[in-house]
């Protein structure tokens, strides 16, 4: 799909929900940051209402007007949001946040290496110059870090 066709679904999606009452509830899936958008909120909750009065992209215009608004200046998107897309649609367990991930020995590492898997070392860049696992890759937690993953991980 293109941005085209993408901005297009956008629009006729948010004249359906401008369909609804001005007090509807609205919980954004993504905030500022995110390279999932242009000119996101930090607000993590508002009203169909308050986006109708502040939010440029429901301003009356037309279809065309809205897509050259919202593509325009756009980076394209990074390769690994196919991916992710598709993956995003399948049908997941939710994670017990609170249960520690499963420690690896040195084989299990080796063979989850072996198999594909790739270590994200997520220290800051200078511990991770000063020593690191033979062809591990560092992304530091600041920042717009699963967009960084994304961009040097393969899928």
């Amino acid at each position: 799909m293109t941005a085209d066709d993408l901005g297009r679904q956008l629009y006729r999606s948010l004249q359906r929900l401008l369909e609804l009452p001005d007090t509807t509830k609205v919980l954004p899936a993504h905030g500022a940051g995110s390279a999932c958008g242009k000119a996101l909120s930090t607000e993590t909750v508002s009203t169909i209402g308050e986006q109708r009065r502040t939010n440029y992209a429901v301003q009356p215009m037309s279809e065309d007007a809205f897509v050259d608004l919202v593509t325009e200046d756009q980076p394209a998107a990074p390769a690994y949001f196919v991916y992710a897309a598709t993956e995003n649609r399948k049908r997941r367990d939710l994670l017990d946040e609170d249960a520690a991930p499963p420690a690896l020995d040195l084989s299990a590492l080796d063979a989850a290496v072996a198999d594909g898997a790739v270590v994200v070392d997520v220290r800051a860049v200078e511990d991770f110059a000063g020593g690191h696992l033979a062809g591990s890759v560092n992304v530091g937690l600041g920042g717009r870090f699963a967009e960084q993953v994304g961009s040097v991980v393969p899928v």
